[in-house]
């Protein structure tokens, strides 16, 4: 060990040193504390714009191990489906092209497969929202039952704030993206470059 009290407790602290153990060791709330990395922007692949039926099948065939998605729903229906999966990212919006239950229906091999897991925000209302379509999640993980289990005193376990507490990154909340008031869109009102 290379601890010693005169050239470690004593002397100034090397906030280069420190800010390379506390990123290895990931204690993101030490590292901001000696002003080292802050918060971070998430950096996801390229994601691709699904325009089909058959190309959701091309894509979701290529699941393997884990599946990260979110479902976008309007009034309560299945309006669109974003993932990431073995490093691609893809969406798709139903629509002329493709139904609510085109999407739903595709999805169903992927979310009823016991070897993949499925990790998501909001499990519950997954379920319910599928299961409407007759799909079924098994083997998934609730990322808010998780900020839970790690901090159980926090006042929300929102994507929004859990990538800040525990990733260090900030990711643009609902609000941020659809806005609020009179001018507050719908995701059908988005362009694709707001979804990115």
């Amino acid at each position: 060990c290379d601890f010693t009290v005169e050239n470690d407790l004593l002397a100034e602290f090397n906030n280069k040193r420190l800010a390379e153990l506390f990123t290895n060791l990931e204690l993101k709330s030490f590292l901001k504390r000696i002003g080292g990395e802050g918060t971070t922007s998430l950096e996801l692949p390229q994601c691709f714009e699904i325009a089909s039926a058959e190309e959701l099948i091309t894509y979701l065939e290529k699941v393997e191990n884990e599946f990260y998605y979110g479902i976008y729903t309007v009034d309560g229906e299945v309006f669109g489906l974003g993932f990431l999966s073995g490093g691609k990212c893809a969406k798709i919006t139903s629509g002329f092209l493709v139904s609510p239950y085109d999407i739903c229906e595709k999805l169903k091999p992927v979310m009823e497969n016991k070897s993949i897991k499925k990790i998501s925000a909001d499990i519950k209302a997954d379920m319910v929202l599928l299961d409407k379509y007759g799909v079924t999640i098994s083997n998934y993980f609730d990322i808010g039952v998780g900020g839970y289990l790690l901090d159980s005193s926090r006042s929300s376990y929102s994507p929004y704030s859990l990538a800040g507490a525990f990733l260090s990154c900030e990711i643009a909340d609902r609000e941020e993206i659809l806005g609020k008031g009179k001018g507050k869109k719908d995701f059908d009102g988005l362009a694709n470059d707001d979804l990115d």
